[in-house]
């Protein structure tokens, strides 16, 4: 397997959920489960250690991505993890080539991860404005569901999957624009409300000045 065709695929999947990228590529890895036998270095993640420890994990993040605003914590304490795993995946699987080529190629699939994580984060934010909890889980079933499909197609049809997972990419990145032009408009609107509620308020408490010549007893 060109271990190329599997950069992008892992960065998007990793952004969303490492753990589970790393359970099913080291199930994959373990039961023969990819159409071509994939890079060498990743016959560590087969092993048992690392599969028990991706489950746990993996079961760690399915109970706190479904819950509102602990999925948030969760998305901010991974902002550093989920790209450093990618970049590590991706440093683990490129051939011994031009070293400053593999890097190039390591932070292209670090940055993807955290285009895919960003996209995540800031679509949770967005809705755990709904005051009810289902659209949560809903969303963290989809996601879910995706990263595992996105790999299997990765084992099966890694072509395939790479340019699903490059395009996917694209799209994530003009939702991010979209996603930041609306929250400055959110907070500008907040602003101005709040700007003309203390306005308010402050003519509604304060007294007028006496009219001249009226006693002042």
């Amino acid at each position: 397997m060109d271990p190329l065709l599997l950069l992008a695929p892992i960065a998007v999947a990793t952004g969303v959920n490492l753990y589970l990228t790393v359970l099913i590529t080291g199930l994959a890895v373990r039961f023969d489960w990819a159409a071509q036998a994939p890079p060498d270095s990743l016959d560590v993640l087969g092993s048992w250690p690392v599969l028990v420890a991706a489950l746990v994990m993996t079961g760690v993040e399915f109970t706190a991505d479904k819950i509102p605003y602990l999925d948030n914590a969760w998305d901010v304490i991974h902002t550093l993890i989920r790209p450093l795993g990618a970049l590590l995946f991706a440093l683990s699987v490129l051939p011994e080539n031009d070293p400053g080529v593999n890097a190039a190629l390591a932070l292209l699939t670090g940055a993807g991860a955290f285009t895919s994580h960003s996209s995540k984060a800031g679509a949770r934010a967005l809705i755990n404005t709904s005051p009810e909890p289902f659209s949560n889980i809903v969303v963290s079933m989809v996601e879910d569901l995706t990263v595992i499909g996105l790999l299997a197609l990765a084992f099966q049809y890694p072509r395939a999957a790479a340019v699903i997972a490059l395009v996917t990419v694209v799209l994530l990145v003009l939702f991010l624009i979209w996603l930041v032009r609306f929250a400055r408009r959110a907070f500008g609107g907040l602003r101005r409300f709040l700007s003309r509620r203390r306005r308010r308020v402050g003519t509604v408490g304060t007294d007028p000045p006496p009219a001249p010549g009226a006693p002042t007893w």
